[in-house]
Protein backbone atom coordinates (compact mmCIF):
# COMPACT_ATOMS: atom_id res chain seq x y z
CA UNK A 1 0.00 0.00 0.00
CA UNK A 2 1.11 3.48 -0.75
CA UNK A 3 0.41 4.46 2.59
CA UNK A 4 3.00 1.77 3.90
CA UNK A 5 5.74 2.40 1.31
CA UNK A 6 5.64 6.03 2.13
CA UNK A 7 7.63 5.58 5.23
CA UNK A 8 10.84 4.41 3.55
CA UNK A 9 10.50 8.35 1.84
CA UNK A 10 10.02 10.06 4.70
CA UNK A 11 12.62 8.49 7.04
CA UNK A 12 15.03 9.27 3.47
CA UNK A 13 14.43 13.17 4.43
CA UNK A 14 15.01 13.13 7.79
CA UNK A 15 17.25 10.68 8.65
CA UNK A 16 20.60 12.34 9.90
CA UNK A 17 22.44 9.13 11.43
CA UNK A 18 26.39 8.97 12.26
CA UNK A 19 28.49 5.99 14.69
CA UNK A 20 28.68 2.53 14.84
CA UNK A 21 25.65 0.55 16.23
CA UNK A 22 27.40 -0.65 18.91
CA UNK A 23 25.35 -1.30 21.89
CA UNK A 24 22.83 -3.64 21.93
CA UNK A 25 19.19 -2.72 23.21
CA UNK A 26 19.18 -4.59 25.95
CA UNK A 27 22.26 -2.60 27.31
CA UNK A 28 20.35 0.93 26.34
CA UNK A 29 17.55 -0.22 28.53
CA UNK A 30 19.07 -1.45 31.58
CA UNK A 31 20.89 2.09 31.32
CA UNK A 32 17.65 4.31 30.96
CA UNK A 33 16.19 2.47 33.56
CA UNK A 34 18.95 3.76 36.40
CA UNK A 35 20.13 6.83 35.43
CA UNK A 36 18.78 10.35 35.33
CA UNK A 37 18.68 12.01 32.35
CA UNK A 38 19.68 15.44 31.87
CA UNK A 39 16.57 17.28 30.33
CA UNK A 40 17.09 20.90 28.60
CA UNK A 41 14.03 22.32 26.95
CA UNK A 42 14.54 25.18 24.10
CA UNK A 43 11.72 26.80 21.26
CA UNK A 44 11.85 27.09 17.74
CA UNK A 45 10.00 28.89 15.18
CA UNK A 46 7.94 26.33 13.36
CA UNK A 47 6.92 26.06 10.02
CA UNK A 48 3.39 24.63 9.23
CA UNK A 49 2.65 23.53 5.88
CA UNK A 50 4.30 26.51 3.84
CA UNK A 51 6.64 29.51 4.25
CA UNK A 52 4.13 31.62 4.91
CA UNK A 53 2.59 29.79 7.81
CA UNK A 54 5.62 30.62 10.34
CA UNK A 55 5.30 30.92 13.93
CA UNK A 56 7.38 32.35 16.17
CA UNK A 57 9.68 30.58 18.52
CA UNK A 58 7.98 32.83 21.53
CA UNK A 59 4.52 31.27 20.43
CA UNK A 60 5.30 27.58 19.51
CA UNK A 61 5.25 24.10 20.96
CA UNK A 62 8.74 23.54 23.34
CA UNK A 63 11.20 20.67 22.41
CA UNK A 64 13.18 18.87 25.23
CA UNK A 65 16.72 17.80 24.74
CA UNK A 66 18.53 14.85 26.81
CA UNK A 67 22.51 15.18 27.81
CA UNK A 68 22.95 17.67 25.11
CA UNK A 69 22.14 15.78 22.29
CA UNK A 70 20.68 19.18 20.45
CA UNK A 71 19.94 17.43 16.80
CA UNK A 72 17.90 14.95 18.77
CA UNK A 73 14.37 16.39 19.81
CA UNK A 74 11.86 15.26 22.27
CA UNK A 75 8.42 16.46 23.08
CA UNK A 76 5.93 15.70 26.07
CA UNK A 77 2.78 13.60 25.49
CA UNK A 78 0.71 16.50 26.57
CA UNK A 79 2.09 18.95 24.52
CA UNK A 80 1.76 16.64 21.52
CA UNK A 81 -1.98 15.95 21.79
CA UNK A 82 -2.78 19.80 21.83
CA UNK A 83 -0.25 19.77 18.43
CA UNK A 84 -2.49 16.93 17.07
CA UNK A 85 -5.78 18.43 18.19
CA UNK A 86 -4.61 21.93 15.88
CA UNK A 87 -3.44 20.04 12.76
CA UNK A 88 -6.51 17.86 12.84
CA UNK A 89 -8.97 20.20 12.78
CA UNK A 90 -6.88 23.10 10.74
CA UNK A 91 -9.32 24.69 8.77
CA UNK A 92 -12.40 23.13 10.13
CA UNK A 93 -15.21 25.46 10.98
CA UNK A 94 -16.33 23.10 13.74
CA UNK A 95 -13.76 21.41 15.64
CA UNK A 96 -14.31 17.18 15.69
CA UNK A 97 -10.99 15.94 16.57
CA UNK A 98 -10.13 15.37 20.33
CA UNK A 99 -7.45 13.46 21.82
CA UNK A 100 -7.02 13.99 25.44
CA UNK A 101 -4.52 12.91 27.44
CA UNK A 102 -3.97 11.37 31.04
CA UNK A 103 -1.94 10.04 33.47
CA UNK A 104 -2.49 6.52 34.88
CA UNK A 105 -0.46 5.86 37.18
CA UNK A 106 3.32 6.20 37.80
CA UNK A 107 4.74 5.04 34.47
CA UNK A 108 1.51 5.06 32.66
CA UNK A 109 -0.15 7.43 30.84
CA UNK A 110 -3.54 7.04 27.87
CA UNK A 111 -4.38 8.55 24.77
CA UNK A 112 -8.31 8.72 23.86
CA UNK A 113 -9.40 9.85 20.91
CA UNK A 114 -13.30 11.29 20.74
CA UNK A 115 -14.21 7.71 19.34
CA UNK A 116 -13.29 6.19 22.48
CA UNK A 117 -10.45 4.78 20.92
CA UNK A 118 -7.05 4.68 23.12
CA UNK A 119 -3.61 4.23 23.10
CA UNK A 120 -1.47 3.42 26.12
CA UNK A 121 1.86 4.31 26.85
CA UNK A 122 3.62 2.20 29.88
CA UNK A 123 7.29 4.06 30.49
CA UNK A 124 8.06 1.40 32.66
CA UNK A 125 7.82 -1.54 29.89
CA UNK A 126 8.89 0.83 27.36
CA UNK A 127 5.80 0.10 25.29
CA UNK A 128 2.44 1.57 23.15
CA UNK A 129 -0.22 -0.26 23.30
CA UNK A 130 -3.28 0.31 20.98
CA UNK A 131 -6.91 -1.15 21.31
CA UNK A 132 -7.00 -0.46 17.62
CA UNK A 133 -4.51 1.27 15.72
CA UNK A 134 -6.55 1.74 12.64
CA UNK A 135 -9.11 3.40 14.46
CA UNK A 136 -6.99 5.23 16.98
CA UNK A 137 -5.09 6.94 13.77
CA UNK A 138 -8.47 7.76 11.45
CA UNK A 139 -9.70 10.36 10.50
CA UNK A 140 -13.04 11.83 12.43
CA UNK A 141 -15.97 10.20 11.10
CA UNK A 142 -14.17 7.86 8.39
CA UNK A 143 -15.25 4.23 7.80
CA UNK A 144 -13.05 1.39 8.66
CA UNK A 145 -12.82 0.40 5.07
CA UNK A 146 -11.34 4.05 4.45
CA UNK A 147 -9.94 5.18 7.51
CA UNK A 148 -7.93 8.24 6.62
CA UNK A 149 -10.86 9.44 4.17
CA UNK A 150 -8.59 9.40 1.42
CA UNK A 151 -11.47 8.52 -1.31
CA UNK A 152 -13.41 11.11 -0.46
CA UNK A 153 -17.37 11.24 -1.03
CA UNK A 154 -19.43 13.04 -4.10
CA UNK A 155 -22.56 15.13 -3.08
CA UNK A 156 -24.77 12.29 -2.50
CA UNK A 157 -22.41 11.53 0.24
CA UNK A 158 -21.65 7.58 -1.75
CA UNK A 159 -18.15 6.40 -1.47
CA UNK A 160 -16.01 8.30 -4.62
CA UNK A 161 -14.21 5.57 -6.08
CA UNK A 162 -15.29 2.55 -4.12
CA UNK A 163 -19.05 1.66 -4.46
CA UNK A 164 -19.03 0.94 -0.71
CA UNK A 165 -17.06 1.62 2.48
CA UNK A 166 -19.27 -1.31 4.58
CA UNK A 167 -17.22 -4.39 5.45
CA UNK A 168 -16.82 -6.99 8.02
CA UNK A 169 -13.60 -5.84 9.55
CA UNK A 170 -13.74 -6.10 13.17
CA UNK A 171 -12.45 -3.42 15.14
CA UNK A 172 -10.32 -4.39 18.02
CA UNK A 173 -7.48 -5.74 16.84
CA UNK A 174 -4.51 -5.09 19.73
CA UNK A 175 -1.42 -3.64 18.65
CA UNK A 176 1.74 -4.09 20.40
CA UNK A 177 4.64 -1.59 19.39
CA UNK A 178 7.74 -2.27 22.06
CA UNK A 179 9.86 0.84 21.79
CA UNK A 180 12.37 -0.89 24.47
CA UNK A 181 13.03 -3.91 22.36
CA UNK A 182 14.29 -1.35 19.58
CA UNK A 183 16.29 0.70 21.99
CA UNK A 184 14.03 3.97 21.89
CA UNK A 185 13.79 6.08 24.70
CA UNK A 186 10.65 6.84 26.63
CA UNK A 187 11.28 9.45 28.91
CA UNK A 188 9.03 9.68 32.51
CA UNK A 189 10.91 11.98 34.73
CA UNK A 190 9.69 15.05 37.32
CA UNK A 191 6.49 15.16 35.57
CA UNK A 192 7.65 14.88 32.22
CA UNK A 193 6.39 12.34 29.82
CA UNK A 194 8.96 12.10 26.88
CA UNK A 195 9.06 10.92 23.51
CA UNK A 196 11.40 11.69 20.45
CA UNK A 197 9.83 13.44 18.15
CA UNK A 198 10.14 11.48 14.90
CA UNK A 199 8.68 8.96 16.67
CA UNK A 200 5.36 10.63 17.66
CA UNK A 201 5.69 11.87 13.85
CA UNK A 202 5.78 8.30 12.48
CA UNK A 203 3.16 6.63 14.49
CA UNK A 204 0.33 9.44 14.61
CA UNK A 205 1.17 11.72 11.27
CA UNK A 206 2.40 9.01 8.64
CA UNK A 207 -0.78 7.38 7.91
CA UNK A 208 -2.10 10.84 6.71
CA UNK A 209 1.36 11.31 4.69
CA UNK A 210 2.56 14.17 6.83
CA UNK A 211 5.57 14.51 8.55
CA UNK A 212 7.76 16.67 11.17
CA UNK A 213 11.09 17.46 10.60
CA UNK A 214 13.74 19.33 12.39
CA UNK A 215 16.71 20.83 11.20
CA UNK A 216 18.33 22.38 14.61
CA UNK A 217 17.39 26.49 13.62
CA UNK A 218 13.09 25.27 13.32
CA UNK A 219 10.45 22.78 13.19
CA UNK A 220 8.94 21.86 10.07
CA UNK A 221 4.91 20.18 9.52
CA UNK A 222 4.39 19.01 5.83
CA UNK A 223 3.12 16.71 3.54
CA UNK A 224 6.08 14.63 2.35
CA UNK A 225 6.70 15.41 -1.60
CA UNK A 226 6.22 19.15 -0.05
CA UNK A 227 9.62 18.35 1.29
CA UNK A 228 10.92 17.28 -1.98
CA UNK A 229 14.08 19.84 -3.45
CA UNK A 230 12.35 21.85 -6.45
CA UNK A 231 15.64 21.22 -8.13
CA UNK A 232 14.49 17.47 -8.70
CA UNK A 233 11.64 18.29 -10.48
CA UNK A 234 13.77 20.77 -12.46
CA UNK A 235 16.62 18.74 -13.89
CA UNK A 236 13.83 16.14 -14.82
CA UNK A 237 12.14 18.62 -16.77
CA UNK A 238 15.36 20.06 -18.46
CA UNK A 239 16.44 16.65 -18.90
CA UNK A 240 13.85 15.15 -21.03
CA UNK A 241 13.19 18.38 -22.92
CA UNK A 242 14.53 19.76 -26.24
CA UNK A 243 16.44 21.96 -24.49
CA UNK A 244 19.19 19.70 -23.17
CA UNK A 245 22.37 19.82 -25.03
CA UNK A 246 25.65 17.42 -24.63
CA UNK A 247 27.11 20.83 -22.61
CA UNK A 248 24.77 20.95 -20.25
CA UNK A 249 24.97 17.34 -19.55
CA UNK A 250 28.99 18.16 -18.77
CA UNK A 251 28.09 20.71 -16.66
CA UNK A 252 25.41 18.25 -14.92
CA UNK A 253 28.00 15.43 -14.91
CA UNK A 254 31.13 17.18 -14.40
CA UNK A 255 31.48 20.47 -12.80
CA UNK A 256 34.39 21.69 -10.16
CA UNK A 257 33.02 24.02 -7.20
CA UNK A 258 30.00 23.87 -4.94
CA UNK A 259 26.66 22.55 -5.38
CA UNK A 260 24.88 26.06 -5.06
CA UNK A 261 27.59 26.96 -7.90
CA UNK A 262 26.86 24.22 -10.10
CA UNK A 263 23.32 24.71 -9.76
CA UNK A 264 23.70 28.15 -10.66
CA UNK A 265 25.74 28.10 -13.75
CA UNK A 266 23.41 25.58 -15.28
CA UNK A 267 20.22 28.26 -14.27
CA UNK A 268 22.68 30.36 -16.53
CA UNK A 269 23.12 28.78 -19.23
CA UNK A 270 19.91 27.50 -20.05
CA UNK A 271 18.18 30.63 -19.93
CA UNK A 272 20.31 32.04 -22.19
CA UNK A 273 19.71 29.27 -24.79
CA UNK A 274 16.36 30.69 -25.34
CA UNK A 275 13.19 31.65 -24.57
CA UNK A 276 11.54 29.00 -23.64
CA UNK A 277 14.61 28.37 -21.55
CA UNK A 278 14.41 31.43 -19.84
CA UNK A 279 10.60 30.33 -18.48
CA UNK A 280 11.74 27.25 -17.00
CA UNK A 281 14.27 28.77 -15.01
CA UNK A 282 11.55 31.59 -13.75
CA UNK A 283 9.62 28.65 -13.18
CA UNK A 284 11.93 27.24 -11.04
CA UNK A 285 13.07 29.94 -9.10
CA UNK A 286 9.71 31.05 -8.13
CA UNK A 287 9.10 27.08 -6.90
CA UNK A 288 12.56 27.48 -4.92
CA UNK A 289 11.43 31.01 -3.56
CA UNK A 290 8.39 28.97 -2.35
CA UNK A 291 9.77 25.53 -1.01
CA UNK A 292 9.84 24.97 2.70
CA UNK A 293 12.33 22.12 1.81
CA UNK A 294 14.63 24.98 1.22
CA UNK A 295 14.69 26.63 3.97
CA UNK A 296 14.82 23.36 5.51
CA UNK A 297 18.23 22.90 3.68
CA UNK A 298 19.71 26.09 4.31
CA UNK A 299 20.39 25.37 7.88
CA UNK A 300 24.47 24.70 8.09
CA UNK A 301 26.06 21.25 7.48
CA UNK A 302 27.37 19.48 10.60
CA UNK A 303 27.40 16.66 11.82
CA UNK A 304 25.73 14.59 13.73
CA UNK A 305 25.81 13.47 17.59
CA UNK A 306 26.24 9.94 18.44
CA UNK A 307 22.81 10.23 19.95
CA UNK A 308 20.87 10.55 17.04
CA UNK A 309 23.07 8.29 15.31
CA UNK A 310 22.42 5.31 17.30
CA UNK A 311 18.50 6.83 17.27
CA UNK A 312 18.67 7.13 13.43
CA UNK A 313 19.33 3.61 12.62
CA UNK A 314 16.81 2.02 15.23
CA UNK A 315 14.05 4.27 14.69
CA UNK A 316 14.36 3.43 10.69
CA UNK A 317 14.56 -0.50 12.08
CA UNK A 318 11.13 0.14 13.63
CA UNK A 319 9.64 2.24 11.17
CA UNK A 320 10.54 -0.18 8.36
CA UNK A 321 9.60 -3.46 10.40
CA UNK A 322 6.10 -1.62 11.17
CA UNK A 323 5.24 0.06 8.22
CA UNK A 324 6.70 -1.77 4.85
CA UNK A 325 4.23 -3.37 3.01
CA UNK A 326 6.57 -5.32 1.20
CA UNK A 327 8.19 -6.76 4.24
CA UNK A 328 6.70 -10.71 3.49
CA UNK A 329 7.55 -9.91 -0.41
CA UNK A 330 11.20 -9.69 0.00
CA UNK A 331 11.74 -12.10 2.50
CA UNK A 332 12.92 -9.40 5.33
CA UNK A 333 12.66 -11.55 8.96
CA UNK A 334 13.55 -7.99 10.30
CA UNK A 335 15.62 -4.66 9.52
CA UNK A 336 18.16 -5.01 11.89
CA UNK A 337 19.46 -8.59 10.17
CA UNK A 338 18.23 -6.98 6.23
CA UNK A 339 20.55 -4.31 7.10
CA UNK A 340 23.33 -6.33 8.19
CA UNK A 341 23.34 -9.08 5.13
CA UNK A 342 23.27 -6.07 2.98
CA UNK A 343 25.96 -4.20 4.29
CA UNK A 344 23.91 -0.90 4.14
CA UNK A 345 24.19 -0.91 8.61
CA UNK A 346 27.63 0.48 7.54
CA UNK A 347 26.53 3.51 5.60
CA UNK A 348 23.59 3.86 8.19
CA UNK A 349 25.65 4.23 10.93
CA UNK A 350 28.25 6.34 9.30
CA UNK A 351 29.92 9.22 11.24
CA UNK A 352 29.05 11.31 7.72
CA UNK A 353 25.91 11.88 6.52
CA UNK A 354 26.22 12.21 3.14
CA UNK A 355 26.88 8.05 3.27
CA UNK A 356 24.15 7.83 5.47
CA UNK A 357 21.91 9.30 2.53
CA UNK A 358 23.38 7.54 0.10
CA UNK A 359 22.51 4.01 2.46
CA UNK A 360 18.65 5.08 2.28
CA UNK A 361 19.39 5.96 -1.86
CA UNK A 362 20.12 2.54 -2.40
CA UNK A 363 18.16 1.38 0.30
CA UNK A 364 15.02 2.37 -1.98
CA UNK A 365 16.59 2.19 -5.79
CA UNK A 366 18.46 -0.93 -5.53
CA UNK A 367 17.57 -3.16 -2.80
CA UNK A 368 13.55 -2.58 -2.60
CA UNK A 369 13.80 -1.91 -6.48
CA UNK A 370 10.31 -1.65 -6.28
CA UNK A 371 9.12 0.67 -8.21
CA UNK A 372 6.75 2.60 -5.40
CA UNK A 373 10.05 3.50 -2.54
CA UNK A 374 12.20 6.45 -3.06
CA UNK A 375 14.55 8.86 -1.91
CA UNK A 376 12.63 12.15 -1.62
CA UNK A 377 15.27 14.54 -0.56
CA UNK A 378 18.96 14.70 1.06
CA UNK A 379 19.24 15.66 4.62
CA UNK A 380 19.90 19.30 5.69
CA UNK A 381 23.55 17.87 6.81
CA UNK A 382 24.57 17.70 3.07
CA UNK A 383 24.52 20.06 0.33
CA UNK A 384 23.75 17.86 -2.37
CA UNK A 385 21.72 14.47 -3.21
CA UNK A 386 23.38 10.85 -3.37
CA UNK A 387 24.09 9.27 -6.58
CA UNK A 388 21.48 6.52 -7.89
CA UNK A 389 22.29 2.92 -7.89
CA UNK A 390 19.71 1.05 -9.48
CA UNK A 391 18.39 -2.11 -8.90
CA UNK A 392 17.08 -4.86 -11.97
CA UNK A 393 13.95 -3.44 -11.93
CA UNK A 394 14.38 0.05 -12.07
CA UNK A 395 16.77 -0.68 -14.93
CA UNK A 396 14.54 -2.35 -17.17
CA UNK A 397 12.39 0.59 -16.79
CA UNK A 398 14.96 3.22 -17.36
CA UNK A 399 16.07 1.20 -20.18
CA UNK A 400 12.29 1.11 -21.93
CA UNK A 401 12.04 4.81 -21.20
CA UNK A 402 15.28 5.71 -23.30
CA UNK A 403 14.45 2.83 -25.97
CA UNK A 404 10.49 5.08 -26.56
CA UNK A 405 12.28 8.17 -26.66
CA UNK A 406 15.17 6.82 -28.99
CA UNK A 407 12.62 6.18 -30.90
CA UNK A 408 10.43 8.99 -30.89
CA UNK A 409 11.79 10.86 -34.08
CA UNK A 410 11.03 7.75 -35.73
CA UNK A 411 7.78 8.00 -35.53
CA UNK A 412 6.75 11.91 -34.41
CA UNK A 413 3.19 11.03 -34.60
CA UNK A 414 3.56 9.08 -31.44
CA UNK A 415 3.71 11.88 -29.35
CA UNK A 416 0.40 13.05 -30.54
CA UNK A 417 -2.69 12.98 -28.09
CA UNK A 418 -5.06 11.95 -31.44
CA UNK A 419 -4.18 10.43 -34.59
CA UNK A 420 -5.05 7.92 -36.89
CA UNK A 421 -3.35 4.86 -38.89
CA UNK A 422 -5.53 3.47 -41.53
CA UNK A 423 -8.73 2.41 -39.74
CA UNK A 424 -7.30 2.75 -35.99
CA UNK A 425 -7.31 5.56 -33.92
CA UNK A 426 -4.07 5.81 -30.96
CA UNK A 427 -5.46 7.82 -28.40
CA UNK A 428 -2.68 8.71 -25.64
CA UNK A 429 -1.79 10.52 -22.53
CA UNK A 430 -0.02 9.93 -19.27
CA UNK A 431 -2.83 10.55 -16.53
CA UNK A 432 -6.02 9.88 -15.76
CA UNK A 433 -8.83 12.45 -14.59
CA UNK A 434 -11.10 11.22 -11.75
CA UNK A 435 -14.45 10.17 -13.15
CA UNK A 436 -17.81 10.14 -11.16
CA UNK A 437 -19.14 7.38 -10.10
CA UNK A 438 -21.41 5.45 -13.36
CA UNK A 439 -18.60 6.65 -15.53
CA UNK A 440 -16.78 3.91 -18.07
CA UNK A 441 -13.62 3.45 -16.73
CA UNK A 442 -10.69 2.75 -19.13
CA UNK A 443 -8.21 -0.15 -19.49
CA UNK A 444 -4.95 1.44 -20.37
CA UNK A 445 -1.43 0.09 -21.74
CA UNK A 446 1.59 1.29 -21.55
CA UNK A 447 3.01 1.43 -25.38
CA UNK A 448 3.48 4.74 -25.58
CA UNK A 449 5.09 5.78 -22.24
CA UNK A 450 6.96 8.67 -23.81
CA UNK A 451 3.92 10.10 -24.83
CA UNK A 452 3.62 13.84 -24.03
CA UNK A 453 0.81 15.12 -21.61
CA UNK A 454 -2.53 15.45 -22.23
CA UNK A 455 -5.01 16.45 -20.15
CA UNK A 456 -8.85 15.28 -21.02
CA UNK A 457 -11.40 17.12 -19.91
CA UNK A 458 -14.43 15.09 -18.50
CA UNK A 459 -16.87 16.58 -22.08
CA UNK A 460 -13.88 14.74 -23.56
CA UNK A 461 -13.61 11.82 -21.91
CA UNK A 462 -17.77 11.37 -22.33
CA UNK A 463 -17.42 11.78 -26.16
CA UNK A 464 -14.85 9.31 -26.29
CA UNK A 465 -17.05 7.33 -24.74
CA UNK A 466 -20.26 7.55 -27.54
CA UNK A 467 -17.39 7.41 -30.09
CA UNK A 468 -16.49 10.52 -30.71
CA UNK A 469 -14.26 12.81 -30.03
CA UNK A 470 -14.65 16.82 -30.74
CA UNK A 471 -14.60 17.32 -33.93
CA UNK A 472 -14.01 13.54 -34.93
CA UNK A 473 -15.40 10.28 -35.62
CA UNK A 474 -13.37 7.63 -33.48
CA UNK A 475 -12.90 4.95 -36.20
CA UNK A 476 -14.32 1.12 -34.98
CA UNK A 477 -10.68 0.19 -33.83
CA UNK A 478 -9.39 2.27 -30.91
CA UNK A 479 -5.78 1.96 -29.11
CA UNK A 480 -5.66 3.42 -25.93
CA UNK A 481 -2.06 4.18 -23.70
CA UNK A 482 0.06 5.78 -21.85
Amino acid sequence: MVKRLISLSLTAVILLSGCVYAESAAETETEQETKAYQLETKQFPWYFSSISKRVDAEDTYPLWFVHGADDLPFMELEVWSQLMIRLMNDGKQTPTYELKTEIKDDGLLSMTRENGYTAIFDFDEGTITYEDYVAFSSMDGSKYMDPVDFQGTEQDGKPFLLRTLDSRERYGTLTNVDLKKYGIPMIAQDGHYLLPLQTLSTFFLFPFQQGIYFNGEAVFISSIPDMADPWKEFEQKLRSSDLMTVELLEMFDNHDGTEKERRESILEAVSAASDDGSEMVKQYRQAAEESLYNVYASASCTERSDDLIEFSYRELCLDLDCFYGLKDSHSITDFETFFMQTGLSEGLTSPDPAKADAAVSDLAYYWFDDGHSGFVSPSWMVDSSPETNLGFSNQATGSTDETVSDIREQYPNASLPYYEVGDTAYISFDEFLLTPRGEDMWIITRWMRAARRCRWTPSAASSMRTGRLPGKTVPSKTWWST
